[in-house]
């Protein structure tokens, strides 16, 4: 694609590199301003009547399916469309409509396939470890209905396709038995391999017969989700009886629309009891009868159809054709950048020789049909060791490069490629780690993986941007200076002489102070700037007004400096004696509020801090208006409901010592200390002390004769009177680049952090107060900092 072309056609690219064409490619301007026209200029009504609108909207619909079918390369004599919320509903709809017979041989569904007596006759579910998980998830539904299922490998797949079946002959009708279900995805959406396309006939021809150990009428399902977004599939020479989709991956919009298609041989093969509107020709209230229509998607298509949707998909198609030059230039396009990205990649090197980058494919791309345009890899240290994606993630965010980690909803595959066992599966998992989170590295072994992806509209810039930044960013990223064992620390601790007493309730030992408390600061504006003060109370979520209000836009999401730099210049101070607070910014008169206003309309609840439920009340029409002006955009200031106590997401209400929190992201306090600000200073020319440690935004800020990041050893530190526990280290993200004083952002703050620290990117730690202490309690600048073992 021309870049000027893509420069008006895909305006939102315009400061990212966007790689996750696999998670969701992206639609044109065209595309959405042709189906605004169309909707705009033609009355489109709900098809389950006769008016004209209707009629309109079921003709257009009727001919998008054939739309659809001349895309894949078939006519509505050989498959029909049956229109589903995604390729995960077709999955769905699927499972719970296939025949399930269930065995006799076996009390209990989930026996092996070396237990299974042929002449129990059940239905088998046959499904590759590479599937998504949302064709593994049939699995639940087809045990549950008694058959039985079974997991290959891509290797035994392939092992088994690859040899003439010895026990049964080849078959291509109906034979006796129960009906049987392999399914696999055209292309792993993990990473990008293809799968040949005649494994549906194998399977159908009873290639997986003797493997396990069954006989019977053999369907296939084909999830071609991923393969199709770039790929052309032809449905004249594919045996599939199913397919499924989604149609974002093809061309952005609409989204939460796919299809099951499915070939007309195998429609009577469904089964279905619910019926829904629009469903039934007839059906008696009172009496058990009804009559499903005759056409398939008449009968499988429960309620009115998002009609909308479905005009929107011939625009979409519009846009393949158009702009991409169809599927078949579109896949050579895509294949040639991921085959030079992936090359790049490969060969980059540490200066040790070490390599880079581990990637996860089969083939190295030397055959367009074996692999699609997707690049699955981990990164190396020059020790070899992993570099965690949810770091390098963090690190490439600050490039404005969008990309996807994780396992991609395939942990098959994860498990396939990384060498997990089901028990390290199961140990990761009680060890913490769920699917989405940011635990990236246990035990040494990768959890995930980072992947990138190109589409249509891609250009070779957006490759070369992605090489220069992890050549620059990761390449020789050594460690230093950060990464002491607790061991290491408390060798340190003892070499400097240390004595130990044991304090009054004989049951910690006490460290004589070594720092004092030299910062206090209070963000009374969430993500706005700081209140610094020489002494503060202690309320029972923090510091007294920290993190009280916060800013969100006109859908309610809450604001921070990641989205909006310019927050940080709002200033707040707080007159204790008036009860006012007043935000401050240049060019601006100040206003003032109140600060223990109570809520006069509806609380709204906003589920947008952590993750955690907050009750928030708006603060009036002119506060918000002023942050507007500040800010460029339109936003409201929320305040936070004292009455509605919000606790860390990681702790129930009801437990003992549970916490309550103000609207801080993670936890009431977080502290850091001079000497490892000073440290990373090392390694940043030109910046100031206190500029870098304003950028990390803490409660606390402690000087002293410790060592750099000795904190990340502590469990608990009393600070005057008040004793605090250490829940976590604090894990960093694109907030510690932007300049406090002038809303700038330095990326080497953040790639100097992560090049200094080991594994994660952390500084500073997050505490809580001991609750058995009253509010009120104040804090003082100079106070000695005790830690506590």
């Amino acid at each position: 694609m021309d870049p000027k072309l893509r420069q008006k056609e895909f305006p939102q690219l315009a400061d990212f590199i966007y790689l996750d064409h696999t998670g969701t490619t992206l639609f044109a301007k065209s595309q959405l301003e042709k189906f605004t026209l169309d909707i705009t200029t033609n009355l489109y009504g709900n098809p389950h009547t006769h008016s004209y609108s209707s009629q309109l909207t079921s003709d257009v619909i009727d001919h998008v399916r054939s739309r659809i079918l001349h895309h894949f390369n078939t006519t509505p004599d050989k498959h029909c469309v049956i229109f589903t919320s995604g390729c995960t509903g077709a999955l769905k709809l699927l499972a719970e409509s296939f025949p399930w017979y269930p065995g006799t041989s076996s009390s209990h569904p989930r026996h092996a396939a070396s237990e299974h007596d042929q002449s129990s006759g059940e239905s088998v579910f046959c499904y590759l470890q590479d599937d998504h998980t949302s064709a593994v998830g049939m699995r639940e539904v087809a045990v549950s209905r008694g058959a039985r299922s079974v997991c290959l490998s891509p290797l035994q797949a392939n092992t088994e396709f690859s040899k003439r079946p010895k026990s049964f002959p080849q078959c291509n009708g109906v034979v006796s038995g129960p009906s049987h279900l392999f399914i696999y995805p055209g292309q792993s959406n993990f990473s990008g391999k293809k799968y040949p396309l005649d494994w549906t006939s194998k399977c159908k021809n009873n290639y997986l017969d003797e493997v396990l150990c069954c006989h019977g009428n053999w369907f296939v399902a084909l999830d071609a989700a991923a393969l199709v977004s770039t790929s052309p599939l032809d449905l004249s020479d594919c045996d599939a009886d199913f397919i499924s989709l989604s149609f974002y991956k093809l061309f952005g919009f609409p989204t939460g629309i796919g299809a099951l298609i499915v070939k007309k041989e195998a429609v009577s093969l469904l089964k279905k009891d619910y019926f829904g509107g629009g469903t039934v020709a007839a059906y008696s209230s009172t009496d058990p009868f009804y009559a499903p229509r005759k056409m398939p998607h008449e009968w499988f298509e429960d309620g009115t159809l998002p009609f909308l949707d479905i005009i929107a998909l011939r625009h979409g198609f519009d846009a393949l054709d158009s702009l991409g030059g169809g599927m078949t230039a579109i896949s050579q396009h895509t294949f040639t950048l991921a085959k030079y990205t992936f090359e790049a990649l490969s060969q980059m090197q540490h200066s040790n020789g070490k390599p880079l980058a581990q990637c996860y494919c089969d083939n190295e791309f030397k055959d367009i049909h074996q692999q699609g345009p997707i690049i699955t890899f981990n990164l190396l240290r020059p020790s070899g060791e992993f570099i965690g994606y949810a770091e390098f993630q963090k690190v490439a965010s600050l490039y404005n490069i969008q990309l996807r980690t994780g396992c991609f909803c395939n942990i098959g595959a994860c498990q396939y490629y990384f060498g997990l066992g089901n028990e390290e599966i199961k140990a990761n998992f009680e060890a913490g780690h769920v699917c989405g989170d940011d635990i990236d590295l246990l035990n040494g072994k990768p959890t995930g993986s980072v992947r990138i992806s190109f589409g249509y509209m891609s250009l070779k810039s957006d490759a070369d941007t992605f090489l220069k930044f992890v050549r620059e960013c990761f390449v020789d990223c050594q460690t230093r200076g950060s990464g002491e064992s607790l061991e290491r620390a408390v060798s340190i601790q003892m070499t400097n002489g240390l004595q130990e007493m044991i304090v009054s309730d004989n049951t910690a030992l006490k460290k004589e102070a070594r720092s004092r408390l030299s910062k206090i600061c209070l963000y009374p504006v969430k993500s706005c700037a700081a209140l610094k003060v020489d002494q503060w109370e202690l309320g029972p979520q923090g510091l007294k007004y920290d993190r009280l209000w916060m800013i969100v836009n006109e859908a309610g999401v809450f604001i921070s400096q990641k989205r909006n730099p310019k927050m940080c210049l709002i200033k707040p101070t707080i007159n204790l004696k008036e009860g006012l607070l007043t935000l401050h910014a240049d060019g601006m008169e100040p206003i003032n509020l109140p600060l223990d206003a109570e809520p006069e309309d509806t609380i709204l609840e906003i589920k947008s801090v952590c993750a955690d439920r907050c009750q928030t009340f708006d603060c009036g029409d002119a506060v918000s208006d002023w942050v507007t002006a500040v800010l460029g955009q339109r936003c409201r200031l929320h305040r936070q409901d004292l009455s509605y106590a919000r606790r860390r997401r990681t702790e129930h209400s009801e437990m003992r010592g549970a916490s309550k929190m103000s609207l801080a992201n993670s936890d009431q306090y977080l502290l850091i200390s001079t000497q490892s600000s000073q440290d990373l200073l090392s390694c940043l020319p030109g910046h100031q002390l206190d500029n870098l440690m304003d950028r990390f935004r803490a409660n606390f800020i402690i000087s002293g004769e410790t060592e750099a990041y000795e904190e990340d050893t502590w469990k608990r530190i009393r600070i005057g009177e008040n004793v605090f526990q250490v829940t976590q280290a604090c894990v960093r993200c694109k907030m510690i680049t932007i300049d406090q004083m002038d809303a700038s952002e330095t990326k080497e703050t953040f790639t100097k952090l992560a090049d200094r620290r080991e594994g994660k990117i952390r500084f500073g730690i997050l505490m809580k107060r001991i609750d058995n202490q009253s509010a009120g309690t104040r804090i003082v600048v100079g106070t000695d900092v005790e830690v506590l073992e």
